[in-house]
């Protein structure tokens, strides 16, 4: 941290605790970087599909989101619960097979175009909520505890490129919401708009018959690293949290965040 001056916003953290802010906002800065090209393919792909899809495709796709979390969550927390009555062992954190089935997940849902899309979304989100959790219980959560059944969903809220993500604010969303103990019903409520939003743009690079099966495997698997590495944030940013008031700890956050973004830009401008 010696080249960053984070100001007053973390005058109450240890040097320690403020290496471990600035890992945490690289993670959040390199967790988009794949998602900014799917964004950009659904931009240029928008115009050439929009007449394909379904009248009041919006609200439907919200419908199937809220469907799916719901889902997702009685699912996934129902089959980590069964392994932990089973054995005493820890839930193992296993990202990468995790990107790997939600990738296959992808390409069969992507074959069919549209229809099968929206089809896959269920499977995917749970896939993404299994994986959430896993993660969690690696920094040492209950996920027995209603809290964190909460905050494992709220990840899936986390602002990120493909919904416009300019600014911290919908960058931190999530961890706003991971830190103040909402329950899952009014976090899934909260949710469901945001995570839609992300997933109609990622549809649209996959909306086409002849690449679906292929944008789908790439684009379920971005997805993944990305709500995996959102969930490595919120979980972290919780653990600093036990020992400060969650405030100053996004306060700190946000700034460190600031300077992380300005010191890349700095560098890249530095390159040219």
């Amino acid at each position: 941290m010696a080249d960053i001056d984070p100001g007053n916003a973390c005058a109450a953290f240890t040097e320690s605790e403020l290496v471990e802010l600035l890992a945490i906002a690289e993670i959040h800065e390199d967790a988009g970087g794949g998602l900014l090209a799917l964004a950009a393919k659904a931009g240029e792909r928008a115009d050439q599909v929009i007449d394909w899809l379904p009248d009041n495709f919006e609200d439907k796709l919200q419908g199937v989101v809220d469907l799916a979390l719901r889902q997702a969550y009685a699912i996934a927390f129902t089959t980590h619960g069964g392994r932990r009555r089973k054995s005493k062992r820890p839930i193992r954190n296993r990202e990468g097979f995790h990107r790997f089935a939600a990738g296959v997940a992808g390409i069969v849902g992507g074959a069919g175009g549209i229809a099968t899309t929206l089809a896959d979304l269920a499977v995917t989100t749970t896939l993404i909520l299994r994986s959430i959790q896993e993660i969690a219980a690696s920094y040492g959560e209950d996920l027995d505890d209603p809290d964190v059944r909460a905050q494992c969903i709220a990840v899936f809220g986390t602002g990120g490129p493909l919904v416009d993500d300019d600014s911290l604010d919908t960058g931190l969303w999530a961890g706003r919401i991971a830190l103040s103990h909402q329950s899952v019903s009014a976090t899934i409520r909260a949710v469901v708009p945001q995570f839609g939003k992300a997933l109609s743009e990622g549809i649209l690079t996959r909306a086409a018959p002849l690449v679906g099966a292929a944008a789908g495997g790439a684009i379920n698997s971005a997805f993944m690293r990305y709500y995996q590495r959102m969930a490595h944030v919120n979980f972290r940013l919780r653990r600093l949290a036990r020992g400060h008031h969650p405030d100053e700890v996004l306060a700190c956050f946000s700034r460190i965040i600031t300077l992380e973004r300005e010191r890349r830009k700095h560098k890249s401008k530095k390159k040219r």
